[in-house]
């Protein structure tokens, strides 16, 4: 039964996904993106946001499958390495599973130790800051995520 609901969660969100591509969601920020002369600084700052939000209150690979295809096309445009791309998102989608309110890690941490989840939070509160620390630079500084693969 909880493998159907999950794989039925991740049609939906597959689904949803295809909905909004082939509506002309990406291509039409893209136009918006061209029009506007956004960087891909402040591109980047605006996917970290609005991928944490939503992984506070969706599954990661439901947040995922949503945002990819609309995120594609615009990384083309704004010439951003998909590899770098790709571990922002995993990056910003880890910091998701951990902060509230829902935090999916966050209830699995304390049914197996046994503890609440505010005692849970507080424990990995400072690894929230190292976290984002870590976000930020691999963000701004490419080359971080990008030194493996060259």
């Amino acid at each position: 039964v909880t493998s159907a609901a999950i794989l039925l969660v991740l049609a939906g969100a597959a689904v949803f996904g295809y909905a909004m591509t082939d509506s002309g969601i990406p291509q039409s920020l893209v136009k918006w993106i061209a029009d506007h002369k956004l960087t891909a600084g402040l591109f980047l700052i605006f996917v970290n946001v609005l991928l944490i939000f939503l992984g506070m209150f969706l599954e990661v690979i439901s947040a995922l499958l949503i945002t990819l295809p609309i995120f594609l096309p615009l990384i083309k445009l704004l010439g951003i390495d998909p590899i770098h791309f790709a571990i922002i998102m995993i990056i910003n989608m880890e910091i998701a599973a951990v902060t509230p309110p829902i935090g999916l890690n966050l209830f699995t941490l304390s049914a197996i130790g046994k503890v609440s989840v505010s005692e849970v939070f507080r424990g990995t509160a400072p690894f929230l800051v190292i976290a984002f620390f870590m976000l930020g630079l691999i963000t701004f500084v490419p080359a971080l995520s990008l030194v493996l693969i060259q």
